[in-house]
């Protein structure tokens, strides 16, 4: 799931935008000037798939962590967390 809006680190408020494409091949990104993650719907004229979306979304949520806790962002961190977060939240069960 891909929330609107969520606070973080205080009560700042994170949107999230959904694009129909970003610069750069991009799948997604945070801009920490503005609190936005965006995420593309298409890379390269290629439609995204939802759990690739969501799986952007991931990495992107791990960036605003980086950037609150350090003001850094690592690439690698950033993805291995994002597929850990994907995999327990898809095979939780009730």
């Amino acid at each position: 799931m891909i929330p609107k809006s969520f606070k973080i680190a205080g009560g700042k408020t994170i949107n999230i935008k959904i694009v129909s494409h970003l610069d750069d091949s991009e799948f997604g990104n945070f801009n920490y000037t503005t609190n936005t993650i965006s995420i593309a719907e298409s890379v390269n004229g290629t439609k995204i798939s939802e759990e690739d979306m969501e799986r952007t979304y991931y990495h992107e949520l791990i960036h605003v962590f980086q950037w609150f806790y350090n003001v850094e962002f690592d690439e690698a961190q950033a993805q291995v967390y994002s597929n850990f977060i994907y995999e327990y939240i898809n095979s939780c069960q009730n």
